[in-house]
């Protein structure tokens, strides 16, 4: 029988099936089941007791997939308590790498001869690194085991607990966290599926071919003058005069400056903007961006008639530390101007 709803006959609801089943409303991971992981809610954390042998491993729930064949569908996976186990004395010569792991074994699929759900410490080789794991598991926590490492000899520390092996389940709205792209493109994402890249920090979504990519931003200050508050002669440059500080984290924002001073090396988005009033005549309107008193980009409205105008210009690139913003306005248009804009940064 290829084809089944699940609850309408209950001689078919078959332990596989039921499985296969739980598996609809996660995130996909395999044929018939989802994606392994952690739900994000803070658990299965590992830790030392230190002084000892043992690990303590905080409740959590999980998705474990899986791995011996796709007939078995997955399992949902629950520690409902902390778990005290035990790890195994150092060799006496190297050192070794563990794994703190959630496993299923279903004897009916990995012919192992148990049927069970359980936290374990997966013991690595001396010299080795870390272990292989069986097929149907979810890794916790590595620890890391010094040659000679024993109660007897001070036992484990918090500096034992090595990389933390965690994956997880889509967070709530649905967006799955994933170290890579290699991790991003085993998913078998499908149309509108959201990501979290944690090697780049940004959000990326798949529009059913590729992966759109939108990178993050962070406001950090604006500088700002009501409209009309600057009088800009004609053919003269003159350095824009703001009035207010809009807002400042992580920059040294100055009104009495003009400027925006940035505290950190980064990559940042700077926008201006500044309304040139009316006059009589026809001419150019021009924004000129500048870091420490030397032009960076310009633009340029040329031929703009007699009525107002407004000019915006934004530029992106790394600034360092110290570096300090202004901007500078020009006009042609044989009369006096009024101006007023705003200067903002943000990184990106």
């Amino acid at each position: 029988m290829a084809e089944y709803a699940l609850r309408l006959e209950n001689s078919t609801d078959t332990r596989e099936r039921m499985r296969k089943g739980d598996a609809i409303g996660l995130t996909p991971g395999s044929v018939s089941g989802a994606r392994n992981g952690l739900r994000s809610d803070g658990g299965g954390v590992v830790s030392a007791v230190v002084g000892t042998m043992t690990v303590e491993v905080t409740p959590f729930r999980a998705w474990v997939d899986g791995g011996a064949s796709d007939a078995q569908g997955g399992y949902p996976f629950v520690l409902d308590a902390t778990k005290v186990l035990t790890v195994t004395d150092g060799d006496a010569v190297l050192s070794r790498t563990d794994t703190v792991v959630a496993e299923v074994l279903d004897d009916t699929y990995d012919g192992s001869g148990s049927t069970v759900a359980q936290v374990r410490v997966v013991a690595g080789t001396p010299g080795a690194g870390a272990p292989t794991l069986p097929a149907t598991c979810v890794a916790l926590r590595d620890v890391t085991v010094p040659a000679g490492l024993s109660a007897g000899t001070g036992g484990l520390s918090s500096s034992n607990i090595g990389t933390d092996r965690r994956v997880y389940t889509a967070a709530l709205g649905g967006i799955v966290p994933v170290s890579g792209a290699t991790e991003r493109d085993a998913m078998g994402a499908e149309l509108g599926q959201p990501v979290y890249r944690l090697d780049t920090g940004n959000l990326q979504v798949f529009n059913g071919s590729d992966w759109d990519t939108y990178t993050a931003t962070t406001a950090k200050g604006r500088v700002s003058s009501a409209a009309g508050s600057q009088n800009l002669a004609d053919s003269t440059t003159i350095e824009v005069n703001y009035t207010a500080v809009d807002y400042s984290e992580g920059v040294t924002a100055s009104a009495a400056g003009n400027s925006l001073t940035v505290d950190s090396d980064a990559v940042y988005r700077l926008t201006t903007g500044g309304s040139f009033g009316s006059g009589s005549s026809t001419g150019r309107r021009i924004l000129i961006l500048k870091k420490n008193g030397t032009e960076v980009t310009r633009e340029t409205y040329n031929a703009v008639a007699p009525a107002a105008a407004d000019v915006t210009l934004t530029w992106e690139g790394a600034l360092v530390a110290g570096d300090e913003i202004t901007v500078d306005a020009f006009h042609d248009s044989g009369s006096t101007r009024t101006f007023g804009g705003y200067l903002a940064l943000s990184e990106v």
